[in-house]
């Protein structure tokens, strides 16, 4: 009997259409906070129309937001969003807060999406790799503002959860979630590269203790042929390619897999990014090539304030080289003449720890919107118990083994 009705319980989630947002609904929310005082309205828009109609707005509140994240550019989010999230089946959800005089005080880019099959949960326009965080004006109090606009996700129940990933602890995002109490799924450590009170290049990099072997490494290289290093390639196309070509080969040889890396929209956005991105912020290729070769590459997304690193990858046949590590080199010096602070961004190689000079923490969360969503919280954490356990059970059967075997050969 309880597993009949667990089972029609299901199929009543899945037989719903989550991922429909009506027009009622949406005129329900748009609008409800007239009554704050400043705030005129919070609107979501959930058509890509409505989204270009605000694209000069959305640039002015980038201008004044402080140190804003590239990924919340606008032509970040839009090219996102046409190459990866709508192909998937997404469906846009974009939060936004206006004060009385009409400026946009508050952007939080969001897509609804089926999440594990029984839920829906509302996640940022980006690519998998980026920081997540909310575009706010920086004189106004952001815990509020973000409040108003999960207010509105809570208010129509278009979503069961929030998720958040690499979230910057400094960040008021995350200060709002910590607040709240918000689930954290996971912490990264983010290693950077600093250059306040750094006085030239020559006093960072005689600080690195690897500087010795790479210069003999370069010295090596360059033996083998010509070596050229090319910023800004005019076949950036052609780089961006190789490079994803490269990391597929990589993860391929290490039976490992990445459900994003093999993605149609997820080439199209690397391609794509290169000529729609230029205002905020651009992607810039640097490229080290070998008698005309392309040996290794490394693409950046480069605004005001920071060189943040995307992808890099190395022909596997020059991995004695180390090229990666060569190119990185050059990449830090071309952002050390232009006074930008380099983020290596997600990934634990271990050349970001002795490259780095700084570090700062993130976190994922997972925020409940409504009890189904609390009901996924409360699986998710069964299971990771039962992970845990079952890992613990198998450590202990795994060294009873040994010992019976030692016992035995003795």
């Amino acid at each position: 009997m309880i597993s009949k009705s667990i089972t029609t319980m299901a199929n009543t989630i899945l037989t719903r259409s989550p991922l429909r947002l009506s027009a009622k609904k949406v005129e329900s929310i748009n609008g409800w906070r007239r009554g704050v005082t400043g705030i005129s309205s919070v609107n979501a828009l959930t058509t890509t129309m409505q989204l270009q109609e605000i694209e000069l707005a959305w640039n002015d509140l980038y201008r004044r937001a402080a140190m804003p994240l590239a990924s919340l550019s606008f032509e970040w989010v839009m090219t996102a969003w046409r190459c990866i999230a709508e192909p998937a089946g997404a469906r846009l959800f974009v939060v936004t807060v206006r004060a009385r005089d009409g400026r946009l005080l508050l952007i939080w880019p969001m897509f609804i999406e089926r999440y594990h099959r029984l839920w829906r949960r509302a996640h940022q326009i980006c690519t998998p790799w980026d920081y997540n965080g909310v575009l706010v004006d920086s004189e106004e109090d952001a815990c509020h503002l973000i409040g108003l606009a999960w207010r509105t996700l809570a208010r129509i129940r278009v979503a069961d959860l929030i998720t958040a990933r690499l979230v910057p602890r400094a960040s008021s995002l995350y200060n709002w979630l910590a607040a709240k109490r918000a689930a954290v799924t996971d912490e990264t450590t983010i290693h950077t590269v600093n250059w306040q009170g750094v006085p030239d290049w020559h006093s960072y990099y005689r600080g690195l203790g690897h500087r010795g072997e790479w210069d003999r490494l370069e010295r090596r290289l360059g033996d083998r042929g010509r070596l050229e290093i090319t910023v800004d390639a005019k076949e950036a196309a052609r780089a961006q390619r190789w490079m994803l070509e490269q990391k597929r080969l990589w993860l391929q040889c290490r039976g490992k897999s990445s459900d994003w890396l093999h993605t149609a929209g997820y080439e199209t956005f690397l391609l794509e990014s290169l000529r729609s991105v230029r205002t905020s912020a651009r992607i810039v290729m640097f490229t080290l090539a070998l008698e005309g070769q392309i040996i290794a590459a490394n693409a950046a997304l480069v605004d005001r304030h920071r060189l943040l690193g995307h992808h890099m990858a190395f022909d596997p046949a020059f991995r004695k080289y180390s090229p990666g590590v060569l190119l990185m080199r050059h990449v830090l010096k071309w952002a050390f003449e232009r006074r930008l602070a380099v983020d290596f961004g997600d990934g634990e190689q271990s050349c970001k720890r002795t490259l780095a000079n700084s570090s700062y923490d993130t976190a994922d969360f997972a925020f409940t919107v409504d009890p189904w969503g609390r009901a996924h919280e409360v699986l998710r954490k069964v299971i990771r118990c039962w992970k845990q356990r079952n890992a613990h059970l198998k450590v202990r059967a795994r060294s009873r083994s040994s010992g019976v075997d030692e016992s035995s050969s003795a």
